[in-house]
């Protein structure tokens, strides 16, 4: 008797380990299907990252164009006033020169005037007194 309650324990102890490998095989399934998603889900998280990075690059070499861009126009523009700021500041110049010959003109009509006057006025003082 004592070896057919043995027997039993260990028929009973072989169906435990039987049961229990069975959940270890289910267990270790299961892990290696997370183990694929997961796998994946990392596949797709690195292709997702490359794809922001060539954006992100894409993205960098755009602003350096616009910048370039932008800094040529900016420079053109400052060309284009300066040569504007020459061109006013030379016909200013011009106007003042003009004016100038004018200015002179009337000063030397003023003295021609005034020498005029003094050379009738003795006249006057000499020959009608």
């Amino acid at each position: 008797m004592a070896n057919s309650n043995e027997l039993e324990q260990l028929e009973r102890i072989v169906l435990k380990l039987d049961d229990s490998i069975d959940k270890l095989t289910e267990v270790s399934a299961n892990i290696s299907k997370l183990l694929a998603v997961q796998e994946q889900r990392m596949n797709t998280i690195e292709k997702d990252t490359d794809r922001n990075q060539d954006d992100i690059r894409h993205l960098y070499s755009k602003l350096d164009s616009v910048s370039k861009a932008l800094t040529d126009k900016m420079d053109e523009s400052m060309k284009n006033s300066s040569a504007g700021h020459d061109r006013i500041e030379k016909a200013f110049e011009l106007k003042v020169e003009e004016v100038n010959k004018r200015l002179n003109a009337l000063e030397a009509w003023r003295w021609l005037v005034i020498g005029g006057a003094i050379v009738i006025g003795w006249f006057v003082n000499r020959f009608f007194k």
